[in-house]
């Protein structure tokens, strides 16, 4: 087969509207307050914080839906032909007869990479030969390795939250989900003083929701007196420091809402605190069938009698690839 330098396993925003039907207005020779002008500035930062939320997760879900039809078809796919290579190649691991030394340590190399992938893609080995397959070349048993990955994994996350001066025990993993979870609640005191506020407004507020409240409070004096600024100072002082709270609780849930665990499948890690959602769904579906095709060819080829050729161009390709790296 003729080399080539392939790896055996392949290598809206929307116009965002503010609503002013809230907004207190000027009257004639009664220029508004500095409390009204904070009053109408957070309703307009709550009405586009909204409106960029439902932008953001119609971005997202559309994401997501295209990854359910499209991608994850194809992943589980590529996934089905890893396994499959890699059973192909386990009768050449050891095959003294057909391979040097160091093209056999290349090998082992090669397949103890693919494992690794399987791992991470998977979050487990659940196939029994795969298991078998992984503590040959790592010469140590699959349970073990786990448990010695979690460790490693444990140790650098707290030390990156140590860097910052939070000390936090990750060494249970239901601790770890929690502490890194992206639907983790606001700080608790926080919560409840704002639970504590929202009930001395009113009984009626409902869900967190001091906009709406406000909606129908104002209502009965704009319809009786057309003048919402009867509206006292004192009172919007109290109504302002709520819509502060309930901006920066939309804007906290702006900024996580990628991190959701439902939007997981379209999330691109971008270093460790950052990540890009996947919205070229149709490039990424045409790159994954590149490497599906590539796949099944070398699959097919290591099912014939041109096999060994084509172990021997995947070594030549991994050593290729490494010494890039150095």
């Amino acid at each position: 087969m003729a080399d080539n330098q392939t790896s055996l396993f392949g290598s809206e925003r929307a116009d965002l509207g503010i609503s002013g039907e809230l907004s207190l207005r000027v009257q004639p020779n009664r220029p508004l307050t500095k409390v009204q002008r904070t009053f109408n500035r957070l309703l307009a930062r709550i009405e586009k914080l909204r409106a960029a939320l439902a932008c953001e997760t119609r971005r997202l879900d559309a994401a997501l839906l295209y990854y359910a039809q499209h991608l994850h078809p194809r992943q589980l796919r590529l996934t089905t032909l890893c396994k499959d290579i890699l059973r192909a190649l386990a009768p050449f691991l050891d095959n003294s007869r057909l391979l040097r030394k160091s093209e056999r340590k290349t090998l082992h190399a090669i397949v103890a990479d693919q494992l690794d992938m399987l791992v991470v893609a998977e979050g487990s080995l659940v196939d029994g030969d795969l298991r078998a397959l992984f503590e040959r070349v790592h010469r140590i048993s699959f349970d073990r390795a786990e448990r010695e990955g979690f460790e490693a994994v444990r140790s650098m996350m707290e030390e990156a939250f140590g860097e910052f001066g939070i000390d936090v025990d990750v060494s249970d993993y239901r601790q770890l989900a929690k502490v890194l979870h992206p639907d983790l609640e606001p700080d608790p005191e926080r919560k409840q003083r704002k639970v504590a506020l929202m009930q001395e407004l009113t009984a009626a507020y409902h869900n967190n929701d001091l906009h709406s409240l406000l909606r129908l409070e104002l209502a009965w004096p704009q319809r009786e007196e057309g003048d919402a600024e009867r509206l006292t100072d004192e009172k919007l002082a109290v109504y302002n420091q709520v819509l502060k709270e309930q901006a920066d609780e939309l804007q906290w849930e702006l900024d996580q809402l990628p991190y959701h665990p439902r939007y997981h499948p379209v999330i691109v890690e971008n270093g460790p605190f950052g990540s890009l959602v996947q919205s070229d769904g149709p490039a990424e579906a045409w790159r994954l069938d590149r490497m599906i095709a590539d796949m099944e060819a070398r699959l097919t080829l290591l099912r014939t009698d041109e096999a060994l050729a084509e172990v021997r161009s995947a070594i030549r390709v991994f050593r290729a690839a490494s010494e890039r790296r150095l």
